[in-house]
């Protein structure tokens, strides 16, 4: 490699940004000659399991083959001596949503930077691609002829975030502020379009009402109001956020990803609705939201039935556990009856009586070490035991020193 030329062909000249992810520059095509931004990955990156890397490079370049106005453009997805790296297009004048929130207060501008970013989105859900980090850093604006346009970037950075790495305030609620339920890894359930739908809606909240629907300076606190925690209506923060937006807000923002918008193009349908009645000068805009909503794709996903009254049993044994009243209990049945699914039920539950949810799998058709399975569930402690803060990890030692957890040989 050249110096200051990077895969052969990218002269490099400036250097914009630097996280603990990867480091951006401003690079000039010199087949092309055309400005490009180049973004290099650190070595931490190869970390992640082949599986996620291949994921990564998969999706990009898969993105790198259609173009969307409201999307930044990726060119390239690539490795150079062993260094990942991303080309996607430069843009002069863009700034990103994070340095202009406070700034922005008409609600009919924000009705239109969301359905813009609606539609960026969207077209990569289409190609069967999830963001999995949108926030206020993720979404560039551009001022032209007093009109703002949107575009959505950082494609595939959640794939490669290391949310173990996640320390300081600013940092957590920029991450975890955003993120879906089931995103976090606490709750059992698969993560897909409606994930990137909830980090919308979170991020729609925000913009009509100036503030997060949930805020804390602790992750564990921050994943517990995501999950458990009733957020309050825009209008109780904001009394000129009209109704119908309320409404669909909260639906973006639905705890149970079958209680969302199912698909951004639902949205995008209510949207348009909304600025076709204010063009009209509908003093009170109303209509039922969601008539033209529908799941892209069967994800066999459903609803918990059935099982209310075995659920209600464990979840007093739960709460006979935070008196310090625990015990044993068994749950058995034949195979296929629901039992795996009653216990994935009480994730949720456990965590917002702040308790932690950790588990192992043994199976008669696997051959395991004699107890794995208990390995397996102290090593899910350890691993959940990273995200938390470095306060909460001394209480957590504390606790388990004082009951004399600690076996000595």
């Amino acid at each position: 490699m050249q110096p200051n030329v990077f895969a052969n062909r990218y002269s490099i000249l400036d250097r914009v940004s630097e996280d603990r992810l990867c480091t951006l520059y401003k690079a000039l095509n010199q087949q092309q000659n055309q400005p490009v931004i180049l973004k290099v990955f650190n070595e931490s990156i190869k970390q992640k399991s082949l599986e996620t890397l291949l994921l990564f490079k998969r999706e990009l370049g898969n993105l790198s083959r259609y173009r969307h106005p409201n999307s930044v453009d990726i060119y390239e997805v690539g490795e150079d001596e062993g260094i990942t790296y991303l080309v996607q297009e430069h843009m002069e004048g863009g700034f990103t949503l994070s340095s202009q929130i406070r700034y922005i207060k008409d609600i009919d501008t924000v009705v239109d930077i969301m359905l813009q970013v609606s539609a960026g989105l969207d077209s990569a859900h289409q190609q069967g691609i999830l963001h999995r980090m949108i926030n206020p850093g993720s979404i560039i604006l551009f001022r032209t002829d007093h009109k703002i346009t949107a575009k959505v970037t950082d494609f595939g950075v959640g794939l490669l975030t290391d949310l173990t790495y996640i320390r300081g305030e600013d940092e957590i609620i920029r991450t975890f502020g955003y993120l879906s339920p089931e995103a976090t890894g606490i709750l059992r359930k698969p993560v897909d379009e409606r994930s990137d739908i909830y980090s919308l809606g979170i991020l729609f909240y925000q913009l009509l009402t100036g503030e997060l629907p949930y805020r804390a300076k602790e992750i564990s606190t921050l994943i517990h109001q995501h999950i458990a925690q009733k957020p309050k209506p825009p209008t109780e923060r904001n009394k000129a956020v009209p109704k119908v937006i309320e409404e669909m807000v909260l639906r973006l923002i639905a705890k149970d990803p079958l209680d969302r918008y199912q698909s951004l193009s639902g949205l995008m349908v209510d949207l348009k609705e909304y600025k076709k009645q204010r063009t009209e000068g509908q003093e009170v805009i109303t209509f039922e939201i969601a008539k033209a909503d529908r799941l892209k794709e069967l994800t066999y996903t459903t609803r918990f039935i059935g099982r209310q009254r075995e659920l209600k049993a464990l979840q007093q044994l739960i709460d006979e556990s935070t008196q310090e009243r625990g015990g044993v209990c068994f749950v058995y049945g034949e195979p296929g009856v629901g039992k795996s699914r009653l216990l994935d039920e009480l994730r949720g539950y456990i965590h917002s009586v702040g308790g932690l949810f950790i588990g192992g799998r043994s199976s008669q058709s696997e051959i395991k070490i004699p107890y794995e399975v208990f390995s397996e569930a102290i090593n899910a402690y350890a691993e959940k035991a990273k995200r938390r803060s470095k306060k909460e990890q001394e209480e957590l030692i504390i606790r388990i020193k004082e009951n004399n957890f600690f076996i000595k040989f």
